[in-house]
């Protein structure tokens, strides 16, 4: 269950993420949504694949079929796509726009590059990269070492709510001085 609230938190990071993305690149936008939405599909396939491993978890005579399972090892490794869609986007835009450092973006660059690999883990059967093998380990990590920072950076840059017009036409008194003016007796 600890993994099902974890993909549903990146749901939240993920529009984080799309705001940062989209306060850089201005404009259409078009990579921030692409992020967004790549994001948005790595978290439902995430989901699905922990769907199957609560099913496998349910069966403790240990029952489940095994084309289930390898169905939920597969779903795992297809969830990559989106997430090498989601890392590349957020590496253009920093390194055109300037949305993370440098360094940060390269990260998702390298990120990108692992996760590309664990995903064409769907079609090796056996070695280093099949599901299991050593080096499918190895990459995983890869997407926490740019995760970790890309998530410090957002919440210390993060801006306090800054007033809106209704909340300046709020404070007016009839006579236009910026006295407050109590919620519930707005002035006519």
């Amino acid at each position: 269950m600890l993994f099902l609230a974890g993909a549903a938190m990146s749901l939240w990071f993920a529009g984080s993420l799309r705001a940062r993305l989209l306060r850089a690149e201005k404009g259409t936008g078009r990579l921030s949504a692409v992020a967004f939405g790549a994001a948005v599909a790595w978290a439902a396939l995430n989901m699905l694949a922990q769907a199957f491993q609560v099913g496998a978890a349910n069966d403790p005579a240990g029952q489940a079929p095994a084309a289930l399972l390898e169905t939920m090892t597969a779903v795992f490794a297809v969830a990559n796509l989106p997430l090498v869609v989601m890392l590349v986007a957020v590496a253009v835009v920093s390194l055109r726009y300037h949305a993370f450092p440098k360094w940060v973006s390269w990260l998702a660059a390298t990120a990108a590059a692992a996760q590309t690999l664990l995903w064409v883990s769907t079609i090796i059967q056996s070695g280093p990269l099949a599901p299991g093998g050593w080096l499918s380990f190895v990459l995983y990590p890869f997407f926490l070492i740019w995760l970790l920072p890309a998530t410090v950076i957002m919440t210390r840059s993060a801006s306090p709510r800054t007033p809106s017009a209704h909340d300046h036409e709020a404070r007016q008194s009839p006579s236009g001085n910026n006295s407050y003016v109590a919620p519930g007796k707005l002035p006519r």
